[in-house]
């Protein structure tokens, strides 16, 4: 008997004639549950957070820097390293904390007391060095460490996008003074 021949018997065998099996299928019987009904999970300790699903990242309703996380429907609450921010528009699969100047905290305003070393305010974030004239540097705390930059020659640090920008669209900075020069 060829190969091919041996697959289609034993694909018969298994499975029967496909009438046979759709009629089957069709026989079986099928119990449809609304879509609206969600699984319970069990609560955070002491929270009465409940999980909403199996897995993921849930904001805290009154602290923006807190969450709860969600690993196979239980959950447990997580803070986010001091400077950083609870984004509920997170995935499962990123990490949930981020920069203050990409989350919004709306009612969640809430937040855990600053923790500063002697390099930084905060543990993590950007912050703007110098005064109105001389707004090109800043300084990046990660885990407590600082380490200073300096924006590319002619922009200044804006502390709301964390990005080095025209020193016009930067309302701390003195856009004007920056490109004045000192007679010689």
């Amino acid at each position: 008997m060829s190969p091919l021949a041996v697959l289609a018997a034993l694909a018969l065998l298994v499975c029967g004639s496909s009438g046979q099996f759709q009629q089957q299928f069709q026989q079986q019987p099928f119990q449809q549950q609304p879509f609206q009904q969600r699984q319970q999970f069990q609560q955070a300790s002491g929270s009465g957070f409940s999980c909403p699903d199996r897995y993921g990242y849930f904001a805290n309703p009154r602290q923006c820097d807190a969450y709860y996380k969600c690993n196979d429907g239980v959950a447990s609450e997580e803070l986010c390293p001091e400077g950083l921010l609870f984004n509920d528009k997170s995935t499962p699969f990123q990490y949930p904390c981020s920069y203050p100047n990409e989350v919004q905290c709306l009612t969640r305003s809430a937040l855990q007391p600053a923790q500063p070393t002697a390099d930084c305010p905060h543990q993590f974030g950007y912050f703007p060095l110098g005064d109105a004239a001389h707004c090109g540097q800043f300084l990046n705390c990660a885990a407590g460490r600082g380490h200073v930059f300096d924006c590319p020659d002619g922009l200044a640090f804006n502390p709301q996008s964390y990005q080095c920008d025209w020193p016009d669209q930067v309302p701390s900075c003195d856009a004007e003074g920056r490109c004045r020069r000192t007679p010689r």
